[in-house]
């Protein structure tokens, strides 16, 4: 049978309905599989559009609906979920407290994918999101012999956030581990592609492009800035991801305490979460959004000057990063933020806040030449996921 004749999407939503699968291939992500709304949901999003003509299942550890005599069943306020807080909390004490959540839910949840996965012959490739939250799930496909192809969002244990500052090499060592039971890894970022390579695993860059409804707004972006009159900056990012949060907290501090820009450009403050970092003095020079629709998102990507990116410490690459360069929208970004995106026309690059304030003080070129990066050739991803399935 060829891919064009195959089934496409199966979601699957229970734990009865992945007992009783059929597809050789499954996927496990941390996000559905109609989930856009943040740069991970992004990629998987890009990733399902990548596998297109696989028989493919595809299980999220967000869809939890309950099923006969489930004891993980109930939203996230039961006391069972209560409980398993402060159990997450002293199992895993060597990672940040939500970190150690998001890990206890995922492999207590991949526990039970293990035991449904028990009667089924059929399985021939399974990918999974970042190891280090279902470790149950590869370790056991690992023993069945089941090849994995871990989707590495990020190298988890190199954020420094998500984790305690003095295991954070222990933890590392422990993710590689987890990594290297993995037939391969498909890495969004060329530096843990390298990282992993140099390690002795099989590791695929597939650089981020955005998936087809996102592609079309933020062409349609570029073609709008094109008329319009560029004023003041844009700060865009999830508060929720610790990485993001100290960089956006780091801007925003540096705009409130100089002196206003001699432009008058302003700093918007959008993004999930975002309403956390306002401070007492806030408000000078700084407008915050707080989240915005994507009407709204487009609106202001179509007259900003550009948008700021900054970040000290975080892994694998920012698909922010990649639209705002589609949507022709100059990205002034610190060297770590800027990983994977070193070079490109568009993206100006500075090393610290003291240098983005002279930046933005002596203004920026009035006309940047913006290349809108190229979408990765699916067909080199399929080649590279055949060769796993021995076709």
């Amino acid at each position: 049978m060829s891919k064009a004749d195959r089934t496409m999407l199966t979601v699957i939503e229970n734990i009865d309905q992945l007992r009783q699968g059929t597809c050789p291939l499954l996927y496990f992500s941390r996000y559905r599989a109609d989930q856009v709304d943040n740069g991970g949901a992004r990629r998987v999003a890009q990733m399902l559009q990548r596998l297109d003509g696989y028989e493919l299942e595809f299980v999220s550890s967000l869809t939890r609906p309950a099923v006969s005599g489930d004891a993980d069943a109930g939203g996230s306020g039961t006391l069972l979920n209560k409980v398993g807080n402060a159990v997450a909390c002293g199992r895993y004490r060597k990672y940040a407290a939500e970190f150690a959540n998001w890990i206890f839910f995922g492999r207590r949840l991949a526990r039970r994918w293990v035991r449904a996965l028990e009667g089924r012959d059929n399985v021939r490739l399974v990918i999974v999101d970042d190891p280090i939250f279902f470790a149950p799930l590869v370790r056991a496909l690992h023993k069945r012999k089941i090849p994995v192809i871990a989707h590495c969002h990020n190298i988890e244990t190199l954020s420094r956030g998500q984790v305690k500052e003095n295991h954070q090499r222990q933890l590392l060592l422990e993710e590689l581990e987890l990594l290297g039971l993995c037939q391969a890894a498909i890495t969004i970022s060329r530096e843990e592609t390298f990282l992993l390579r140099n390690l002795g695993l099989q590791a695929f860059h597939l650089s981020y492009y955005p998936p087809s409804a996102i592609e079309r707004r933020l062409l349609a972006v570029r073609q709008l800035r094109m008329q319009t009159v560029k004023k003041d900056f844009l700060l865009l990012g999830s508060a929720g991801n610790p990485p993001t949060r100290r960089g956006m907290q780091q801007i925003i501090a540096l705009w409130e305490n100089a002196a206003p820009l001699p432009t008058g450009d302003r700093l918007i403050v959008a993004g999930f979460g975002t309403d956390i970092l306002r401070t007492g003095g806030c408000g000078a020079g700084v407008d915050f959004a707080g989240v915005v629709t994507d009407a709204e998102l487009d609106d202001i990507l179509a007259r900003v000057r550009a948008t700021l990116v900054f970040q000290e410490d975080g892994a694998g690459a920012l698909t922010r990063i990649a639209e705002f360069l589609l949507a022709g929208v100059p990205v002034v970004a610190n060297s770590h933020a800027a990983r994977s995106y070193y070079n490109l026309p568009g993206v100006i690059e500075f090393t610290d806040t003291a240098e983005l304030l002279l930046l933005l003080r002596n203004s920026l070129p009035e006309s940047l030449e913006i290349c809108p990066p190229k979408a990765p050739d699916s067909a080199v991803l399929s080649k590279f996921i055949d060769s796993i399935l021995g076709e």
